[in-house]
Formats: C-alpha cells, sequence, structure tokens
C-alpha cells in the first residue's frame, strides 16, 4: 500500500510520496460530537494528483470523505478544523487511520502496516529489534489450562541461539525466555501470554559503515524505502535475530499440538550449497537423530560435507545457502480453510516470512510438475486408523486440506546476504563504493540454526489451524 517503490534519491532523502505537503496537512477527525458530518466534495477535500492519495485507496475508490468504522464515525477534515476538533474529538493523521483501516480489514495472518502477527486465533505478535534491550513475543489465544514453564521453551531457544559452533555467527547471546503473563500456577490462563528475551551481547558500533550504504540483497534499502526510516544497526526487524520471539512462541504451540492433538515437528538440514541427503523415510526421523551433528543433518557422512562447504565459504569472506526439510506426524485429516486459508497456503505463508527463505513446496513439490498424473496419484489403502495413501506425494494435503498422512514440506534458503568479502555497490545517494564488512557478526550459512525456526513456524501453522478446524466442528 502505498507507493512502496519509491527510491530515496539521495543519503538523507528517504520521505515517501504521500507525506508530500499537500497531503501532510490533511487529517482524519473522529466525530464524538453529536450531528451529521460536514459534507463536501473529494476534490475539495484533497487538492492534488490522485498519485499523492495513493496511501489511502480504500477511500478513494468509493469516493468517501467520511466512513463508519465499529460504529465510529470518521471525517477527513482540513488542518483548519484541527483546533476547533476540541478535547472530545481527538485528531489522527492520515498513517494512523491507514493504520485502523488495515487492522480491520487486512488479509492474511498477518495484519497491519508492519505486519508482525501471525495467526487467526492462536495469534502471535513478534517485537524487537536485533540491538535493541530485548526481543520476544505475545501469544494471543493460548487455550487455558496448557501446562507452561520457561523450561518447556528454553530447549529450542538453546537450538537457535548463536556462538555454539564455528558454523554460526559468534554473537553470545544466552537467549534466556522469562514469562511476563498469562501463566500461573504452570499453567495457562487463556490469557496473552508474553515471552521476553534480554539482547545482551549487542554491539550497535559495529554497524557505522553501513550507515550510508545498503547491504546488496539485504533489506537495508527497501526497508528504508518503505518506511522512511531504518533500525541503524544489525538489520533491525530484518535480522534473523528477530527470529528468537518466533521460536519461544513456535515451543509453546508445540506444546499444544503433543498435549491436546498428538502432533509433532521435527525438520532438518537436508541440503548446504550443492551437498544434499534425502532421507528414505521423512516420517521416521526424529529429533535427537537431527541434533547428533552441528549441521542439524541427521546423516553424519553428508553433515561433514556439509560443513566442509559452510568453513571453505567463511573462509573465502563468502556465504552458502540450502535447505531445510520439515515433516509434521500425526496430523488428522480435516484440517486447513480453503479457499484461501489452504493448509499448505499457511504453512508456505509461514516459511516464507522467515528470513532469508526464497522457496516452498510441499510433497513432491516443483518435481511433480515433471510427472505424470498416473505416475503422481497416491492410491487409497485402507489402514490401521482408517483410509490413506500407499504414496504421500501429495505431502500430505489434499486440496488445502489435511489427509491424515504426514505433512512433507521444503524450505529453501538463499546465501547470507552480509558477507566480509569486498563487493561493489553502491551508496544510498548513488555513489559507487566497495563495500568491506569489517565489523559485526554474521552466520557463514543460516542452515543449521535455521531448522528450530522451521519447526517453529510449522507449528503456529498447525496450532492455528488446529484450533479453526475444532471451532468449525
Amino acid at each position: 500500500m502505498g507507493n512502496r517503490h519509491a527510491k530515496p534519491s539521495g543519503r538523507h532523502n528517504t520521505t515517501r510520496k504521500h507525506t508530500s505537503a499537500s497531503v501532510s496537512s490533511r487529517y482524519i477527525r473522529c466525530l464524538l460530537e453529536t450531528g451529521e458530518p460536514r459534507k463536501f466534495t473529494h476534490e475539495a477535500a484533497f487538492p492534488g494528483s490522485a498519485a499523492e492519495h495513493a496511501f489511502l485507496p480504500r477511500l478513494w475508490a468509493t469516493r468517501r470523505v467520511g466512513f463508519l468504522l465499529d460504529d465510529t464515525l470518521y471525517e477527513i477534515v482540513d488542518e483548519s478544523c484541527r483546533s476547533a476538533a476540541g478535547a472530545c474529538a481527538p485528531v489522527l493523521t492520515a498513517a494512523a487511520v491507514l493504520r485502523i483501516l488495515c487492522s480491520h480489514e487486512g488479509e492474511g495472518p498477518g495484519e497491519g502496516i508492519m505486519s508482525n502477527t501471525f495467526g487467526r486465533i492462536f495469534r502471535v505478535t513478534t517485537f524487537g529489534e536485533s540491538h535493541g534491550p530485548a526481543i520476544g513475543a505475545v501469544i494471543d489465544g493460548c487455550p487455558p489450562g496448557l501446562a507452561l514453564a520457561e523450561a518447556d521453551i528454553q530447549p529450542q531457544l538453546d537450538r537457535r541461539r548463536p556462538g555454539r559452533s564455528d558454523l554460526s555467527s559468534p554473537r553470545a547471546e544466552p537467549d534466556r525466555v522469562r514469562i511476563l503473563s498469562g501463566v500461573s500456577g504452570g499453567r495457562t490462563l487463556g490469557s496473552p501470554v508474553a515471552l521476553v528475551i534480554e539482547n545482551r551481547d549487542a554491539r550497535p558500533a559495529d554497524y557505522r559503515e553501513l550507515r550510508d550504504v545498503p547491504r546488496p540483497s539485504h533489506a537495508d534499502f527497501t526497508y528504508r524505502a518503505k518506511y522512511g526510516v531504518a533500525a541503524p544497526s544489525g538489520g533491525g526487524r530484518a535480522s534473523a535475530r528477530e527470529t528468537a520471539g518466533r521460536v519461544a512462541a513456535g515451543a509453546v504451540a508445540e506444546k499444544l499440538l503433543a498435549e491436546r492433538f498428538g502432533v509433532s515437528v521435527v525438520a532438518w538440514v537436508s541440503a548446504v550449497e550443492d551437498v544434499a541427503w534425502e532421507a528414505e523415510s521423512p516420517a521416521a526421523v526424529r529429533r535427537e537423530d537431527v541434533d547428533a551433528t552441528p549441521l542439524r543433518c541427521p546423516d553424519a557422512a553428508a553433515a561433514e560435507r556439509m560443513a566442509r562447504a559452510i568453513r571453505s565459504a567463511a573462509a573465502d569472506g563468502d556465504s552458502v545457502g540450502g535447505i531445510v526439510t520439515g515433516v509434521c506426524r500425526g496430523v488428522p485429516a480435516g484440517w486447513g480453510e480453503p479457499v484461501f486459508g489452504k493448509l499448505h497456503a499457511v504453512l508456505g505463508a509461514a516459511m516464507l516470512s522467515i528470513p532469508a527463505v526464497k522457496g516452498f513446496e510441499i510433497g513432491s513439490g516443483f518435481a511433480g510438475a515433471r510427472m505424470r498424473g498416473s505416475a503422481h496419484n497416491d492410491r487409497f489403502v485402507m489402514k490401521e486408523g482408517g483410509l490413506g495413501t500407499d504414496t504421500n506425494r501429495s505431502g500430505g494435503v489434499q486440496g488445502g486440506i489435511s489427509n491424515g498422512e504426514p505433512v512433507v514440506f521444503r524450505v529453501a534458503f538463499k546465501p547470507v546476504a552480509t558477507i566480509a568479502r569486498p563487493q561493489d555497490t553502491a551508496a544510498y545517494d548513488g555513489a559507487p563504493v566497495t563495500l568491506r564488512v569489517s565489523e559485526g557478526r554474521h552466520d557463514p550459512c543460516v542452515l543449521p540454526r535455521a531448522v528450530p525456526v522451521v519447526e517453529a513456524m510449522a507449528a503456529l501453522a498447525l496450532a492455528d489451524a488446529a484450533l479453526l478446524a475444532a471451532a468449525g466442528r
């Protein structure tokens, strides 16, 4: 929404088009007093070009200057009316009203200007920046009575945290989680569960050399283009540090799935650069098999080859990407909300929201596009628990609804954007520069630490799907 593709023309020019003078002087006033709103035309209310008004498309589409929302009447008024509004009629900037509109009419798993919330019933909002005082998550919609303690959450955070091997960032964060609310006597209350993780090893000064130069293939430029401002260090919300909040919330979702629905989630590294390993039976892979190697690949020989590829890239000041495979066991038939809330669509959205993710496939994925239907179809057979399939090219989902087979998917991660190797690029003002990232702590490959993040997002998607399915019965 808005001019998302506006390019800053200079180092300090990060203002978006919709903040031009002809628009910024207009406000939305909440009419709390009795009486009809003042009537005026589209042109009289907002003189200027249509492009200048693109940040309020929902209003312009209907050519309205007033609108009703939750039984509250709002009206677009001129700057001159602001002083007349009085204490009983608060004034909201146009940006604030856009937030109201998006929060009530948003689409998909997240809503709002910066979408930090995932889920419809089991809703998780993450917060915090890479080099701020803390990060965390708030879970709204967790059912009451679930046994929950910090010890249930900490193991997954320990698997994600940096500094545990030479294959990851040396940033030394203890990542100790604290439960601030929503739990009493060891059980959830049904109220929001707030989780916080303090940043203990933040070093914002390491990013001084990046203030004037966007990192190639990083979110530095796009965040600045969209919001007109960006976190001065560490990538802010675009940093992989943000995923700690997801992992904490995902651990709660995993506990809910295991105890209430008998569902488990496990993921592992199946490829790094050109080194790949395919499990013969994905449904048989256990988390203890995954954690047997620092690479989080269940096959020791493949894990060693992957580790060599990562170390080689790091020695060259470079980075590598790869693939994480995930399997969700025990998912019953019937989860998923067609047509736009299909289970694989929600899982795809969950995975593609993870930093550095470039691709998602489920079941046969893209390979299935090269097969004939007679070879691809999963035949139905009678199993011990009822009707099932003899193969699982569908990946446990048909028509957007789980079919009772294991849900199997793969997630592709690009090479880390921030590398030590010098790169010829351009500064925000367009001047050619050679970027040398001499400071900061970055993963040469995100794959080993991405495994619990993938598990967390799968658990959050499935927990929400489970509660939606239960609510629909």
